[in-house]
């Protein structure tokens, strides 16, 4: 199995408003749906929209939670110069490493 890059497919089960506060920080009454791994490595929810709307530590309807953290998870294109988008959002500003002094 350490040659593998994914665990094999398994259904994913309903899990109990009651359980979400094991999973996420957030009141059982603002979540509409839970569903989880049955070892619960990966749970996934589905927050109201309107609680969605008002929370803004929250940028979407939907909360994954990959063992012991909530996160969300976005495919990001990288390339290998640094931009200071604080001072010039449109700079291609290189920064150099600190660790590469010592």
């Amino acid at each position: 199995s350490s040659k593998r890059v994914w665990d094999d497919a398994e259904s994913l089960e309903v899990i109990e408003n009651s359980d979400i506060p094991t999973f996420f920080s957030i009141d059982p009454d603002n979540v509409d749906a839970v569903i989880g791994r049955p070892d619960r490595v990966l749970v996934l929810a589905h927050v109201k929209p309107v609680y969605a709307n008002i929370d803004p530590l929250l940028d979407s309807e939907y909360l994954s939670y990959i063992y012991r953290g909530a996160n969300t998870i976005y495919r990001v294109e990288c390339d290998d110069v640094n931009t200071d988008i604080l001072a010039n959002p449109h700079a291609n500003i290189v920064i150099d490493n600190v660790n590469d002094s010592i």
